[in-house]
């Protein structure tokens, strides 16, 4: 993701400038741009729109902010007058300092900017007032908020928390393009994942205002397959209706894309977080009343999580429910989101082992690259989880971006595409080897490394697979029923009708696990 942005100059410094569409919302920078001072945060209203600036001092020429920010403009101070470039049309306008002294009740200005050095305060907010102007022009501020500017020794970002009653609760997802798969429907909290939006320090949040949290999308997963379909930060989330969800998840709800037809059967299974992680500290009380409506109409769930703590209550629920909680095991390096937060995979296999000891179905969710066969970091988790008889179902990675599909397999996307390319990837012998096909502008692992089919068997053990293709599907069932494979082509036919009743095994399998024999309990 690109913030749209511009250049502040003036003879002495330059500054860079990045805008938000939410006027309380502060941006936080990539590692990379540490030396980069956040020196003020200005909001504004246009008509009955409202945006915010965040204004950083840059200390290094050298800064590339190609692949953070859309430079829109230029805005520089020249004694009395400012100059405005499009980096575009290359259009050039003037404004005089003197003719800026309404605009702060015009578009209802209110700023925070550092005291420190007083030449930069004065500049910044200046330079500011004109890029306000430059784009507002006289579309002024409908609703007149009092102008504020604050000196302050430390920019604070206060973002106030906004509750919102979705169109409905309960969503469709996998399960209507892949019928093996046992999730009846999905529930999100919120429009936004929590792993953008940041803590930084001395954060807090009182039930109305974040203090000193910020937007920070370089945090999302890097592989994260819903980037796309979720804002990227929890500035609203969801209020429910506690009658109504009862109602849809007894099945007054409608799952189908573009059909207004509903369920008509309770939902047996539900799925916390399609697009979203499910927890975070500001919707426990949302979270928490879902696992009790769910023990009133006898639905099971399956939770993927990165963030969720041990919580006693939410122990007791999912025992009572009989749902299943999966903690995605990834990458610490493409999560730093998560990580900024305190939840890294260690974080995770930690509370997973404490959920398993109170007694709830826990697994962990192990992050594979599927055509190479088990490094040292999937061999610690496996040995970890064997040591505390945790399941683990493994989910083979799916690339959608070139720089991750490199960064993680060490190969060319081009290369990767190719059929069965891998089968000259140095260093492994054939049967070792998997491979990709592209599909959907993705690639997806068509050949899965032997190591990897050996571990899970039939798929019925305590180490499974969530994985489907062309060919086949694994389903681990999320460890809440017996896990099976089968071919894909029986049901491309049902793609959007009826699911098949599958028979299931009575009797679950030993599976060979790094030599060791470990049924499944």
């Amino acid at each position: 993701m690109k913030f749209p942005g511009a250049i502040y100059e003036s003879k002495a410094r330059k500054y860079l400038a990045v805008y938000s569409f939410q006027h309380d919302v502060s941006v936080m920078l990539p590692p990379s741009f540490e030396s980069a001072e956040r020196v003020a945060h200005v909001s504004y209203s246009m008509g009955n729109k409202k945006g915010g600036i965040d204004v950083f001092l840059l200390r290094d020429d050298s800064l590339d902010f190609s692949g953070i920010v859309n430079l829109k403009k230029r805005i520089s101070v020249n004694g009395r007058e400012f100059r405005s470039d499009d980096l575009k049309s290359r259009s050039a306008d003037f404004l005089r300092r003197d003719s800026l002294k309404d605009c702060d009740e015009r578009y209802g200005i209110q700023a925070q900017i550092v005291e420190n050095p007083k030449n930069v305060r004065e500049e910044v907010l200046e330079i500011a007032r004109a890029d306000i102007v430059f784009y507002c022009g006289k579309k002024y501020a409908r609703d007149r908020r009092t102008p504020r500017i604050e000196y302050v020794e430390k920019v604070t970002p206060v973002t106030e928390l906004k509750r919102i009653i979705p169109e409905k609760i309960l969503t469709g997802g996998k399960q209507i393009f892949v019928p093996t798969c046992e999730l009846d429907a999905n529930i999100d909290f919120g429009k936004g994942c929590i792993s953008a939006w940041v803590p930084g320090e001395n954060a807090s949040f009182d039930g109305k205002n974040f203090v000193n949290f910020y937007s920070y999308p370089f945090g999302e997963c890097d592989y994260c397959y819903a980037e796309d379909q979720h804002k990227s930060f929890p500035k609203s989330v969801y209020e429910f209706d506690l009658a109504r969800l009862k109602k849809e998840l007894k099945g007054e709800c409608f799952l189908e894309f573009g059909k207004e037809k509903a369920l008509g059967r309770p939902v047996k299974t539900l799925r916390f977080g399609k697009r979203t992680e499910p927890w975070a500290g500001f919707n426990s009380q949302e979270f928490i009343e879902t696992l009790e409506a769910m023990t009133e109409t006898r639905t099971r769930g399956v939770i993927p999580t990165k963030f969720l703590p041990f919580n006693p209550v939410v122990s007791e629920l999912l025992r009572k429910t009989n749902s299943s909680i999966i903690y995605s095991i990834g990458f610490d390096e493409f999560e730093l989101g998560a990580c900024r937060h305190g939840c890294n995979n260690e974080f995770r296999i930690e509370q997973a082992r404490k959920y398993h000891e109170s007694g709830v179905n826990s697994n962990l969710y192990l992050l594979i690259v599927a055509h190479l066969p088990p490094g040292e970091r999937e061999t610690s988790i496996l040995e970890f989880a064997l040591k505390n008889s945790i399941p683990v179902q493994l989910l083979p990675m799916r690339f959608k971006r070139k720089d991750i599909a490199s960064k993680v397999t060490g190969q060319d996307w081009g290369r990767l595409k190719e059929s069965r390319a891998q089968l000259e990837l140095p260093g492994l012998d054939e049967e070792n080897r998997g491979g990709y096909k592209a599909k959907y502008g993705r690639l997806i692992c068509q050949d899965i490394n032997p190591q990897w089919l050996k571990m899970i068997g039939d798929n019925h053990g305590r180490i499974r697979m969530c994985h489907h293709d062309d060919r086949m599907a694994y389903c681990g069932t999320c460890f809440l029923n017996e896990g099976f494979i089968e071919e894909t082509e029986k049901n491309k036919l049902e793609r959007f009708g009826k699911r098949r009743k599958r028979k299931k095994t009575a009797i679950e399998k030993d599976v060979d696990f790094f030599g060791v024999k470990d049924s499944f309990s």
